[in-house]
């Protein structure tokens, strides 16, 4: 069975879409179906790797946002989980908050996955020991 591709039509606010060019660009891709199919594969080998989590685990949430006190409200759900919390200003009305975590891992999941569903998020990133 032939793996074809098909054609779809998607919109994309014009910030996204120069982010998608530059990457295309940067990287010498062949034009912007690579980079967005290069995308979704990095995405779903995130995802895999995050339902391969089982019992125990222990890493760094790194959340950047931009500047909401929503993150502080979120992350007070997770306190259990949080082991250390470090929140710092970037440029651009923007914000980084790692977090040191430690717990069963469908609730390091869960957390991740929350910060991740806030609009104010930009970046949620997991990464285990």
């Amino acid at each position: 069975m032939e793996n074809k591709s098909e054609i779809i039509s998607i919109s994309l606010k014009k910030d996204t879409l120069e982010k998608i060019n530059y990457l295309t660009e940067k990287l010498k891709l062949s034009g912007r179906s690579e980079t967005i199919r290069n995308a979704i594969s990095l995405l779903d080998s995130e995802n895999k790797s995050l339902e391969k989590l089982k019992g125990k685990v222990s890493g760094i949430l790194i959340i950047i946002h931009k500047h909401s006190k929503n993150t502080l409200k979120l992350s007070h759900i997770y306190q259990e989980n949080i082991k250390t919390h470090m929140h710092s200003h970037l440029e651009k009305g923007q914000c980084i908050d790692i977090f040191i975590v430690e717990g069963k891992s469908d609730e390091i999941k869960e957390m991740k996955n929350t910060f991740q569903k806030d609009k104010r998020t930009i970046i949620s990133k997991l990464i285990t020991t």
